[in-house]
């Protein structure tokens, strides 16, 4: 509940990653209001400490395509069956796919590095491995003409 307007909210406007209806407190500052629990996607509830006051407030995102994670780096589940779950992070299980933050799918690497046609798909960092014919690759993200 907001203390000045007399109106309840749902808890992730407040807490970004938080579960609508997981969190307690009046809101008369951000640290009023405790997360209880995280949205799929995130991690925590992260606990802050400020003189005087403790409590957990906020969940952090995890990596690009985890369903799980432990912190921002610590991917436990991919959140679709085209990914693959390797130590830690996800990869498109096809080489020459990346795993795109936008469409939250494996598309080209030819679509992220113009004339790639293989790249390291994982969802931490994605770098061109390999170029299309008439093409050598002349940086881990650039494919320059023969």
């Amino acid at each position: 509940m907001n203390a000045t307007t007399n109106q309840c909210y749902p808890c992730n406007i407040l807490h970004v990653g938080c579960e609508e209806t997981k969190c307690t407190g009046i809101v008369t500052s951000h640290y009023t209001s405790l997360c209880t629990a995280c949205l799929p996607g995130y991690y925590g509830p992260t606990k802050i400490s400020i003189p005087g006051w403790s409590g957990f407030t906020s969940c952090g995102a995890c990596p690009l395509g985890c369903a799980t994670c432990t912190s921002v780096n610590g991917c436990s589940s991919c959140i679709s069956a085209t990914l693959n779950y390797i130590n830690g992070a996800c990869y498109c299980k096809n080489a020459s796919l990346y795993y795109s933050s936008t469409s939250k799918s494996c598309i080209t690497c030819g679509a992220l590095y113009i004339n790639c046609q293989t790249c390291v798909n994982s969802t931490l960092t994605t770098t061109c491995t390999s170029c299309i014919t008439g093409y050598y690759l002349s940086s881990n993200t650039t494919c320059t003409i023969c």
